[in-house]
């Protein structure tokens, strides 16, 4: 969202903003009800900016809704299937004509218009609406005044505006204290992996940081987790390392980080971003009645090694151990410590 005066130009100022909190009765533009999966969204936010110039009046309005990723791109395909009206009235008498939908080249997708919107008492103005996604944000701006067809003016505040979009930011907005604190008691202690292992690490899982394999992130940033926390352990001697993640999710959205790890355990064959080359055995249970998959690999490259991937699922909360060795692994070693991981998160739930 602009602040009050980043962004746009001298002379403007904020009037409201403010969270929504009921959306029953709401329409949107052309008329149509709203997104079917509104309902899932994590929050959202609005405010209105007016220009203080009363020979040049002019307004825009904003709102940003955080939806996870994956429901934010349906919504923006569902946006762009709907909202294809030339002429709406609304409920208030005001008509709007729209010229065709385009693409505004701004976020990750967009659409744009422009608007002529006569009220009811015959009063006229031009405007410019945009809707942009940008991760699991989707921000909508209308900018209403007589000058909305100078382009550098209108597209300059509404960039500064999606530039401001920050998905990362708003993912961590959603983490609970409470339940970051739940879950680092959860996590493995180093006596779990056996002797001569040490913790060098644990706490909240750092911004931006990727458990991935196959090319699939398990835990994208806007994927509607309401904690993360990661633990490294080390053990020197024979050069062996062991990072845990614990993520968890409302009840609706722990499959989904499931599904990604059957995702993430789909290839033979996998490139990392730094080149390195992966040779993956086909997935293997956990077994012990535990819902989760565990896969193999041998890496080829500067950092290569032997390593493994375990995913399992325990109630609403997700835990992945990454296993890393400059020899290869035990298995059962290996499965000893996905299996004790388990059991910590089962006990303290």
């Amino acid at each position: 969202m602009l602040p009050a005066s980043d962004g746009l130009p001298p002379g403007w100022s904020r009037v409201s903003a403010g969270t929504i909190r009921d959306r029953s009765g709401a329409t949107l533009l052309c008329g149509v009800d709203p997104f079917p999966n509104a309902g899932q969204r994590v929050a959202e936010v609005e405010a209105e900016y007016q220009r203080n110039d009363p020979t040049a009046p002019a307004s825009i309005l904003q709102s940003i809704v955080a939806f996870t990723e994956s429901t934010a791109v349906e919504a923006m395909g569902w946006a762009r299937q709907t909202i294809t009206c030339h002429q709406w009235t609304a409920a208030d008498g005001t008509t709007i004509v729209l010229d065709g939908f385009e693409d505004a080249g701004l976020g990750e997708e967009s659409l744009t218009t422009a608007l002529d919107v006569t009220a009811a008492d015959g009063t006229r103005v031009t405007g410019r609406w945009f809707l942009v996604r940008k991760g699991g944000l989707i921000a909508t701006i209308a900018y209403l005044g007589n000058d909305a067809n100078n382009q550098d003016l209108v597209m300059g505040i509404v960039g500064a505006a999606v530039h401001m979009l920050d998905p990362g930011r708003a993912a961590a907005a959603v983490i609970d204290p409470a339940v970051q604190s739940t879950l680092l008691a959860m996590a493995l202690h180093a006596e779990d992996l056996g002797q001569g292992w040490i913790k060098v690490a644990s706490g909240p899982t750092p911004r931006n940081e990727e458990t991935s394999l196959c090319g699939a992130d398990l835990f994208p940033q806007s994927d509607g987790k309401i904690g993360d926390v990661t633990a490294r352990f080390s053990e020197h001697t024979a050069g062996r390392t062991v990072v845990q993640r614990a993520v968890a999710y409302p009840a609706a959205k722990v499959q989904q980080a499931m599904d990604r790890a059957h995702a993430a355990a789909s290839c033979e064959t996998w490139v990392d971003p730094a080149g390195a080359t992966y040779q993956i055995d086909p997935p293997q249970p956990i077994g012990h009645g535990i819902d989760g998959v565990v896969v193999a690999f041998v890496v080829n490259g500067s950092d290569g090694g032997y390593g493994a991937l375990a995913v399992v699922r325990v109630g609403a909360v997700v835990t992945s151990i990454t296993f890393h060795s400059a020899e290869p692994l035990v298995p059962e070693e290996a499965l000893a410590t996905v299996r004790r991981a388990a059991e910590l998160i089962q006990s303290a739930r």
